[in-house]
């Protein structure tokens, strides 16, 4: 996806591991016509943010699905 439209930055939000196996791709991903290599950045997330685990995600969206 980050080759076919050509992104130039890539934002993970909270995650090592997705950020280290990104970070390795972005090299292989540098065309030698390309201007600008792709950045990955890593940011921390907000105070507020609560992690859902597989099984409340999934009964929310069936509530969400059956209203």
């Amino acid at each position: 996806i980050i080759k076919a439209f050509s992104i130039e930055l890539v934002i993970v939000l909270g995650s090592d591991k997705t950020y280290a196996k990104l970070k390795g791709d972005a090299s292989s991903l540098q065309e030698p016509r390309q201007r600008s290599p792709v950045m990955v950045v890593k940011l921390k997330k907000s105070g507020g943010v609560v992690g859902r685990n597989q099984s409340h995600r999934r009964l929310a969206r069936s509530h969400a699905v059956h209203r």
